[in-house]
């Protein structure tokens, strides 16, 4: 059982996730929201004043709310360990002060990106580190048609749609570039970035990005949009050579043109749990996303 208290802020889709997990890993968390529901496990307060003094503080509301709420957060109560969701914030300026936040109260900061606990990067990473000198081109793709991500609610309504909440390919689908970071670390060239709604979706949010990275002997190409039919892939080519292949769609893997038994590398679930075992110390911390990766995230999107 979980002996500190916990409060997550905001209970839309992700922060009935991580309620969920947080609930099965032995607490019973606080959620601050407009929306309360019945539980015997969740107490749902309106605002932090109703909950009791916090240890960790997950926050969940849209990207543009992130800083604020933070601060309120940090400023309102002793919380010093905090996990936001990804992306950090919706623009370089507010994540550079959540971050002079962070220092000055000696606040812990992690962002969610939760596909860094997917299992099938640690056979990723062995594959890269074995292979890195032999990478020539490197192309990451993730999509989905924006209609179709969220059938339960008109997608015009959703803060994807609105830059103005945080919305945006370039945002939402950030984890690719976290991703990137990650295992490669940063380039030493930005090429090329183009981020724009191309569609003719009712939104004003970008619904396409590209961005070209250089790296020493290769190239990395990113291409994010709202537009395509569900897909997500990692893709490492060499001369002549297929290195390594990763679908998480269809959850395949190919290293050197080789199937790899997949079946349990591709458990998304289990990788929120991870995350969150992580953050509440249940497991060492090797793998939360720092509040320092987070803003390099939003450099390499071109985001001020």
């Amino acid at each position: 059982m979980l002996n500190k208290e916990i409060v997550i802020i905001g209970y839309g889709s992700i922060g009935k996730r991580h309620a969920k997990n947080v609930i099965s890993l032995g607490a019973d968390p606080y959620i601050i929201t407009a929306y309360p529901e019945k539980s015997d496990k969740m107490h749902f307060v309106p605002a932090l004043d109703g909950c009791k003094e916090p240890y960790y503080g997950i926050i969940c509301t849209p990207t543009a709310r992130h800083l604020d709420d933070f601060k309120s957060l940090v400023e309102k109560t002793n919380c010093r360990n905090i996990l936001i969701e990804k992306p950090l914030t919706a623009s370089l300026k507010d994540a550079l002060e959540i971050k002079m936040v962070a220092e000055k109260n000696n606040a812990n900061v992690y962002v969610a990106y939760n596909m860094r606990f997917i299992k099938a990067f640690e056979l990723a990473k062995q594959c890269i580190d074995a292979h890195h000198n032999e990478f020539r081109i490197i192309k990451i793709n993730a999509g989905q048609y924006l209609p179709e991500w969220r059938p339960y609610k008109d997608y015009r309504q959703s803060y994807s749609s609105h830059r103005s909440l945080g919305g945006g390919v370039d945002l939402d689908l950030s984890h690719e570039i976290d991703y990137l970071v990650w295992l490669l670390g940063m380039p030493k060239n930005i090429l090329f970035r183009f981020n724009k709604k191309i569609s003719a979706l009712d939104i004003d949010s970008p619904d396409y990005f590209k961005g070209i990275y250089e790296y020493p002997g290769f190239l990395v190409d990113v291409e994010l949009d709202y537009i395509r039919k569900k897909s997500r892939k990692l893709r490492i080519l060499g001369e002549n050579t297929d290195i390594l292949s990763v679908d998480f769609i269809n959850k395949t893997i190919k290293i050197m043109n080789n199937d790899i038994d997949a079946a349990d590398l591709f458990d998304f679930e289990q990788g929120y749990i991870d995350e969150l075992k992580e953050f509440l110390g249940l497991s060492d911390r090797n793998k939360l996303c720092t509040i320092d990766e987070a803003i390099k995230v939003l450099y390499l999107l071109g985001l001020e």
